[in-house]
């Protein structure tokens, strides 16, 4: 079984120690930046993990209103450069999208996905099996994901919290940049292996993070850390080889198989969104920044405009919310790491470089341009889902 801890105690000390930080009158900038960023996920994470909101009166409201607005300008520059590469943004997500839509449905439409999801999975026992298998994952492939595994949950600070309920991916990492550490939240029972792909996502944050601390300034660790187009890359990267490792060596090959159909199904909406919302004029971006949209509204305002025909539109009848920010960062987070796992040779320099503001050039520089990005992901996708079209 995980080692899931349920004591918040700790979550409570660390933002004391954020109001340590502000009591005094020497903070320097960074400290003060560093200090938003991380009371604000470690309220977020209290009241996620105990199901109460968190208050302290010893915080002025004056700090309240200055976090906010210094971690909505941080944010607000994200969303300028996002509108500075909408173009781009556009005619990338589309030719992807598409590409990869095509293995996915045709897996689904075979005959083999409908037996599969017909059979009865096997749950995971969760005196061992969850444990047995991440260890066997961070064995073979990723070492340094266990330590950090076993440094986190030593601390206590790997916490059990279901606030996702019926979510894709039921897993939250919050950063303290104050003590350069991770708070990671897992189902408090991971007894599918769809939902144990959590915790190799999550500690991909966890990787991502302390590799980032080492190498980068204060402010570009803030920046990976929020809603750029490079903050999930590496979570996904890991969630994807976790279920990789398993449909290669054929332990849970029907789960792994599913898990990662479920999971291009997520990311592929996501890289839709994406392609939506950048395809929108400018001034129509600019009123909805921060604003959670409906897909459906914004596929008829581009039908209405001529953008998107009739046969393109998605016709998702779940009528659900998207967002710039979001829909950015895992629609990049999920190509980007595809590439990576299709060119390893390319991992240290993407370490090294993840840190610059996103722009063509900097992925250009990786050897990321629209046409090896779709052919990367089409080789994927053929090698996972070909065979059962």
């Amino acid at each position: 079984m995980l080692d899931i801890n349920t004591d918040g105690s700790d979550l409570i000390r660390q933002m004391e120690e954020v109001r340590t930080l502000f009591s005094r009158d020497d903070t320097t900038f960074d400290e003060r930046t560093a200090g938003y960023t991380t009371y604000f996920g470690l309220v977020e994470s209290y009241e996620l993990l105990t199901g109460h909101d968190f208050s302290d009166e010893n915080f002025s409201s004056s700090f309240e209103e200055e976090g906010s607005d210094y971690l909505f300008q941080r944010d607000k520059k994200q969303h300028q450069n996002f509108l500075n590469q909408k173009g781009f943004h556009t005619r990338l997500m589309f030719q992807t999208y598409q590409q990869a839509d095509m293995f996915l449905q045709s897996f689904y439409d075979s005959l083999y996905a409908e037996r599969l999801q017909e059979k009865a999975i096997l749950p995971i026992d969760m005196h061992y099996e969850d444990r047995r298998l991440l260890y066997d994952y961070f064995e073979a492939c990723a070492p340094h994901l266990r330590e950090l595994y076993e440094e986190v949950s030593q601390r206590g600070n790997l916490y059990s919290s279901d606030f996702c309920g019926g979510s894709y991916r039921a897993g939250l990492t919050a950063f303290n940049v104050l003590r350069e550490s991770s708070n990671v939240f897992l189902p408090p029972r991971c007894d599918s292996f769809q939902q144990l792909t959590a915790a190799p996502h999550e500690f991909g944050h966890v990787y991502d993070f302390s590799d980032a601390v080492s190498k980068f300034s204060n402010q570009d660790v803030l920046s990976l850390v929020s809603f750029s187009c490079f903050s999930e890359v590496l979570s996904i990267y890991y969630e994807q080889q976790f279920i990789d490792f398993y449909l290669e060596y054929g332990d849970r090959q029907d789960d792994a198989l599913l898990a990662m159909a479920s999971l291009y199904d997520n990311r592929l909406s996501y890289m839709w969104d994406s392609f939506v919302l950048s395809s929108l004029p400018r001034d129509a971006l600019e009123k909805i920044y921060g604003i959670p949209v409906e897909l459906s509204r914004m596929e008829d305002e581009l039908f209405r405009l001529g953008i998107l025909s009739e046969e393109a539109m998605s016709y998702d009848d779940s009528d659900r919310l998207i967002d710039v920010d979001i829909s950015t960062m895992y629609g990049y987070g999920f190509l980007i790491s595809n590439y990576l796992l299709e060119h390893p040779d390319i991992f240290p320099k993407f370490m090294q470089l993840r840190n610059q503001e996103f722009s063509p050039e900097v992925l250009g520089d990786m050897g990321m341009t629209p046409d090896t990005l779709t052919k990367s992901l089409v080789k994927r996708s053929e090698k996972i889902f070909g065979k059962y079209s």
